[in-house]
Order: C-alpha cells, then structure tokens, then sequence
C-alpha cells in the first residue's frame, strides 16, 4: 500500500511539472510580449501631437485622414486645423483612401508641398518604417489598445502563477506522499 502511495504521488509530481513548467514558461512570454508592446503604445501616447504642433525632428504620433497623392505618396491631413504630413509606410500597410489613422513615426525633415498657390506649404515627412514605429487604423484606438495590453499583462502574470501553483502543488503532494511512505 505505500509503495503505491508512493508511486501515485511521483506521478502526480510529474503530471505537476508536465503541465506546470510550460504553462509558467507560456505566462512569462505573454507578459513580456504584453509589456513591451504597452511599453511602444505609452511611449506612443506620450509623443502625441497635432500635425500643426510638429516644432522639430524626432518621435511623434500624430492622427489625421490618410490621402494618397498623385505621386503615390500618402498624406495624413487634418481638415481642423489644415496640418498636413507626408507618411512613409510600411511596407503591407493596408490603409484606404479617406481613412483615419494613428502614425507612431519619426519626424525626419520638413519638405515641400504642391499646393497649387505661388507658395507651396511645408510638412513634416514622418517614417513609419521602423521596428518600433506603427499605424493604427482610427484616431481613438491608442487608448483601447494600452487597456488592452494592460489586460494582457495581467493574463500572462495570471498563468504564469497558475503553472508555479501547480508544479508547488505537485511537490507537495508528492512530498507528502514520501512522508507518508515512510521515506
């Protein structure tokens, strides 16, 4: 009778760390995929500028209609104030004529704008091509996003604790087991 004590706490011992170790290694990962993604959309949020506030060249996220000019370039427009930008996008961006976007970029240099008057106007020329940089469809979706990666960190600690409860679970068990044994 105790050697199968014994035996059924070993299994649930390995049963413990079977699913506990992955499910622990699985919370990690979400969390810190979760974080920094929250860490990119708060850096994002603390850059944000109208495009008539852009002083000088750096990080900025701005929010505007994207309209795609003649030369193919995409212009980010803003019809209250009259502030326009060139965007580079990345590339696969599937983004439509008329639509609102979020463009987290970097404001590289100021160049001029065809406008069809004596005195053409300067905008800024934001690249959003790089690592960390994004577009977001619609001008309000950056705060539903950082709720949403908040959330996201939480789960990931939450299964992350779940798999350490577990494979402690199992340990005891199975120590209590032994004990119980006589080992």
């Amino acid at each position: 009778m105790d050697a199968l004590r014994l035996f059924i706490s070993q299994l649930g011992f390995g049963g413990g760390l079977l699913f506990g170790l992955p499910l622990a290694l699985i919370g990690l990962a979400l969390r810190g995929l979760a974080r920094h993604q929250g860490e990119r959309l708060v850096a994002a949020a603390r850059h944000r500028r109208g495009l008539h506030e852009i002083g000088d060249a750096g990080a900025v996220a701005v929010s505007g209609t994207a309209r795609r000019a003649a030369d193919g370039q995409w212009r980010l427009t803003d019809e209250r104030t009259t502030g326009c930008a060139l965007v580079e996008l990345p590339a696969g961006a599937e983004v439509c004529d008329g639509e609102a976007l979020l463009v987290y970029g970097t404001a590289t240099r100021k160049v001029g704008v065809p406008t069809g008057y004596r005195d053409d106007a300067a905008a800024w020329q934001i690249d959003a091509r790089g690592d960390d940089h994004f577009v977001v469809r619609g001008a309000a979706a950056l705060e539903s996003q950082i709720a949403r990666s908040r959330v996201h960190v939480l789960v990931g600690g939450l299964v992350f604790a779940l798999g350490v409860l577990l494979v402690a679970a199992s340990s005891a068990a199975a120590l209590r087991g032994a004990l119980l044994a006589g080992f």
